[in-house]
């Protein structure tokens, strides 16, 4: 039972690590589309990858809490 959820929270450690690269990825390409020419569709585009990388940075909080309780689940149950 504990190797099920221990296999359980390596899955969702590697799903993290992988929503924190994409979140960085678009941050960091939602942030380059200010550099250039001022346009309104340019803006457009920019502020919704601003606003996507921001509800992923909650999904990330959101899933860290959950790992960590399952972890400290994992723990009591030893």
């Amino acid at each position: 039972m504990a190797d099920k959820h221990t296999e359980h929270i390596k899955f969702k450690t590697e799903v993290l690590k992988a929503v924190i690269l994409v979140t960085v990825a678009l941050g960091g390409g939602s942030a380059s589309l200010f550099l250039g020419e001022q346009t309104p569709l340019r803006l457009f585009f920019a502020t919704v990858g601003m606003v996507a990388a921001l509800g992923l940075v909650l999904a990330i909080l959101l899933l860290y809490q959950d790992i960590m309780k399952r972890i400290d689940a994992l723990e009591d149950a030893r």
